[in-house]
């Protein structure tokens, strides 16, 4: 599933700012507001499409959630232009929605805890070997049609949602014996209430008690302002500022598949190198100083790629910040799971992506704007200033020693916070970005 869905995301997203700029014609703030309607509507969908998964059945969400993704796809492939891209975001949020989490709440069941931390970057890796396979097929057919990418990719994952309908095992889920259907349909609410409402009380808890997280997950905002700026613009500032080098007879096509499989690659290493360095500290100083080291580069590289004269510069800048930006993600989760107790650890992660779609809807759009007033470097260089506030915030975070490396395991209503413990061994799968 993971190498399938890899190939079809890769197939459109190595050249999806040719179609967009070339083929639709969009302005800078049209690209970061397709971004913001994407986040927007996946922000509204995620918890529903959530409590339909555990209450349905996640194999059914998976499926119906790829064929979902792939009909967006087709069709923002049809419609070139704002609109027709924009209503496509919002169908494939749905699919994005309904995917996520189901994912891995499956297979979880299926395999059980032991070992699931290994299945899921075996998962991982398939799906980056994938990415790489459909960048190559990205450039080939792109040639001949900018839209084929999306098209293509859009009936394969098609193809995939009714690979998984005939093939996908799922084990059944657990009943709480009842009088009636409705006995148990009214139990299952009222306990998927209580355990919502525990899970929120102890993450309140946690941001409430002074150590850190709440700066963390400002600084986790301002990331996603930063980060859903440069998404949106990298293609229109290389497509509008450089002209494309004819380099062993590569078009613009073929080059922005190769920015995608060089910087996949990169980010790939990036990882591992700062993935090696979570399991070797549990310090939280050392955490926080390795978040900031990394925000200050990306802060760095986003201005050289701003402001870069020639197109290699640009480049190099470029896969230098897409390669540091997975590298956060290991550690930030790692600081905010060792801190969270077990049964609100989710609730926590998704806090962390509440912040982080505040972040992309509600700056993103200010920046795109800047593009399109002032000039996409001056959009650039403002998504790299976001960035400085998120510096300081951890500096300040460090100074006063803010957060202790120990977890959280008060009662959901008990704002007492214990003692030192012992950290825990189990760590989250990382997320695909997306």
């Amino acid at each position: 599933m993971e190498f399938g869905i890899g190939v079809c995301l890769g197939t459109v997203y190595a050249t999806i700012f040719v179609y967009r700029v070339e083929d639709a014609h969009l302005s800078p703030l049209d690209l970061v507001l397709l971004g913001t309607v994407l986040e927007t509507a996946y922000f509204i969908l995620q918890l529903p499409t959530g409590v339909l998964a555990d209450a349905v059945s996640r194999r059914l969400s998976i499926v119906i959630g790829c064929a979902v993704l792939g009909g967006s796809f087709v069709m923002e492939g049809m419609l070139p232009f704002f609109m027709g891209i924009a209503a496509a975001q919002v169908v494939g949020a749905l699919g994005f929605a309904l995917v996520t989490g189901a994912q891995e709440a499956w297979i979880a069941d299926e395999v059980g805890e032991e070992g699931l931390t290994r299945v899921f970057l075996r998962g991982s890796q398939a799906g980056l070997v994938g990415t790489l396979l459909g960048t190559v097929v990205s450039a080939g057919i792109a040639t001949i049609g900018h839209e084929l990418p999306l098209i293509y990719a859009g009936v394969a994952l098609v193809l995939i949602a009714v690979l998984l309908f005939l093939t996908m095992p799922e084990k059944p889920q657990e009943r709480r014996a009842g009088s009636g259907d409705g006995d148990k349909a009214a139990a299952s609410s009222r306990r998927l209430v209580r355990d919502a409402t525990d899970s929120i009380r102890a993450v309140f808890a946690l941001i409430r008690s002074g150590r850190g997280v709440l700066i963390v997950l400002v600084v986790v905002m301002l990331i996603g302002m930063w980060h859903e700026s440069l998404d949106r613009l990298w293609g229109a500032h290389f497509l509008e500022s450089y002209p494309f080098p004819d380099f062993i007879g590569l078009n613009s096509v073929a080059w922005f598949s190769v920015m995608s499989f060089g910087a996949t690659l990169l980010g790939l290493g990036a990882t591992q190198v700062v993935t090696k360095f979570v399991g070797e500290t549990t310090e939280s100083r050392s955490t926080l100083r390795m978040l900031g080291f990394l925000v200050v580069l990306l802060m760095g590289t986003t201005f050289a790629f701003a402001f870069a004269g020639e197109f290699f510069l640009a480049l190099a800048a470029y896969w230098a910040a897409t390669a540091l930006r997975p590298a956060y993600a290991p550690l930030l989760n790692a600081w905010l799971v060792e801190r969270t107790e077990a049964r609100a650890r989710a609730t926590m992660l998704s806090a962390k992506d509440l912040f982080d779609s505040t972040g992309q809807f509600t700056g993103g759009p200010a920046i795109g704007y800047v593009g399109s007033a002032v000039s996409l470097r001056a959009a650039l260089a403002t998504a790299a200033a976001v960035l400085a506030p998120a510096a300081a915030l951890l500096a300040y975070a460090m100074s006063r020693r803010a957060a202790e490396p120990t977890p959280v395991d008060s009662a959901p209503g008990d704002s007492t916070v214990p003692g030192p413990g012992p950290a825990p061994d189990d760590k989250t799968a990382s997320e695909v970005e997306q």
